[in-house]
């Protein structure tokens, strides 16, 4: 229930990314609600994974369940309750960033998505006009959105440090539950991807160039 209750407002406010209203509901849950609900949530799940009973859960279900709330349990950290709650501010002031971002083209103002459309167009130059404003729309807003980046970065090594990890790259792939790859798994299929896949694209890029009978593609 409070899970739901946090993604509707959640939903709200990235829907109504200029309604203040909606903004404090959503703030209140994340500065109110959710650090005490965190902590309660904590204490029932390191209940159920210290049970004696545990081991009598059988099956898939239970199984999923008892990994995940193990791997909850082993990185919480009661100090990373504050930390997480400056971040989600933080991602929250980068969200309303990005939602208020307008794009004028042609006349008319559009959302970056909404570009998307012409992005698509078969006219060359319509592709670029539309791709230079959606990139210019970006600059504009380029200092705030890397100051938020700045404050971010500390504040995520601190939650990792916290749990014992080294960065909060290896923090995450915990976090999220990443059981069956590591980050060298993604570092070999990079390179896999580099070494086999890359060669074919220029091929077919290189068709493409001859067929659109451009001089280079963009």
């Amino acid at each position: 229930v409070v899970d739901e209750f946090g993604s509707r407002r959640y939903i709200q406010k990235s829907c109504h990314t200029d309604d203040a209203a909606i903004e404090r509901d959503y703030l209140d849950f994340v500065e109110r609600i959710e650090p005490a609900y965190k902590l309660a949530f904590f204490e029932l799940q390191k209940k159920l994974v210290d049970s004696p009973h545990a081991a009598a859960l059988r099956g898939p279900r239970y199984a999923t369940l008892l990994r995940s709330w193990k791997r909850d349990v082993e990185i919480f950290r009661a100090e990373n309750v504050e930390l997480d709650t400056q971040i989600t501010r933080r991602v929250n002031d980068y969200d309303k960033i990005m939602g208020a971002m307008m794009i004028d083209f042609r006349g008319q103002s559009y959302t970056p998505p909404q570009m998307g459309r012409f992005l698509d167009d078969p006219d060359r130059a319509t592709r670029e006009e539309a791709w230079t404003g959606v990139a210019q729309a970006r600059l504009k807003v380029r200092d705030e959105v890397e100051s938020i980046f700045d404050d971010l970065r500390p504040l995520r090594s601190r939650v990792a440090a916290n749990a014992g990890y080294a960065d909060y790259r290896d923090y995450c792939f915990a976090q999220k539950k990443r059981f069956d790859y590591t980050p060298e798994d993604c570092h070999r299929y990079a390179e896999a991807i580099e070494t086999c896949v890359v060669p074919l694209m220029r091929v077919l890029e290189a068709e493409r160039r001859h067929d659109l009978r451009l001089d280079r593609l963009r």
